[in-house]
């Protein structure tokens, strides 16, 4: 479990730490947001930049330390468990390149009873998707949140209702404020296309129109969009599709 647990096994680009000691004997540990001729910029844990002038600093240096939390101090045994027990299910070969084995009786699937309230639903706004199961909340696809550069989906649910994303926009006093606009739930971004950052925000990935509809029938919802990737000066530089499907699986 230590390369899920111990984010410093590996630590994504751009997320180990900067250590900068002070002329003033203080000392800071976080994340290099950006740097000029004059000062360098640290990212915060409350999202919150600190602006420290190149004159003050002593001596600087990069830790092999992720900025990232431990997977462990984020979630509670049961929920690792139950992420465990997902991923175990996944690991079974499609069963186009199984081994010829000795027939072995079809496992039972549990399909869900399908009634008028047991249907996949949508409902279309201006600016995202409302996506519903059995008259319950599933979870948002938006893409016209001002502060958020690309398309993405918000506040998901299972099918049993449990919330498996945090809330967004966090509730004040209530949730993690950190971060709200680069995680607000499931996204698809590229770190560098012909030299743009898309997955840090440098880039914008602009929602255009739905190449088809969003449809929602009793075990699915589809739809597919075009969106075009904008360069950080707003410049086109070409277009994305995305094809989307939502539906139940019987291994959860």
């Amino acid at each position: 479990m230590q390369s899920i647990v111990d984010p410093d096994a590996h630590i994504t680009e751009g997320f180990s730490q900067l250590r900068i000691d002070t002329k003033d004997g203080k000392f800071h540990t976080r994340v290099l947001i950006e740097e000029s001729g004059l000062n360098v910029t640290l990212g915060l844990a409350t999202a919150q930049r600190l602006v420290i002038s190149k004159e003050d600093i002593d001596t600087r240096a990069t830790t092999k330390k992720s900025a990232m939390p431990s997977f462990d101090r984020q979630s509670t045994p049961s929920q690792v468990a139950d992420i465990t027990a997902f991923l175990i299910t996944q690991r079974a070969k499609p069963a186009e390149v199984q081994k010829p084995e000795a027939k072995q009786p079809e496992p039972e699937v549990i399909k869900p009873v399908v009634d008028a309230k047991s249907k996949f639903g949508i409902d279309v706004k201006k600016d995202r998707l409302i996506l519903t199961h059995a008259e319950k909340p599933l979870g948002e696809y938006v893409w016209g949140d001002p502060k958020i550069l690309r398309p993405h989906f918000a506040n998901l649910h299972g099918l049993g209702g449990t919330k498996i994303t945090r809330n967004h926009p966090p509730i004040k006093d209530k949730d993690a404020t950190d971060h709200d606009t680069m995680h607000p739930g499931p996204w698809l971004g590229f770190g560098d296309i012909s030299g743009v950052d898309f997955w840090r925000n440098r880039g914008s990935n602009r929602h255009v129109k739905f190449l088809t509809p969003p449809t929602a029938s009793e075990d699915r919802v589809t739809f597919a969009t075009e969106s075009e990737l904008l360069t950080p000066d707003a410049k086109r530089m070409g277009k994305m599709v995305n094809r989307h499907t939502l539906t139940w699986r019987s291994a959860g």
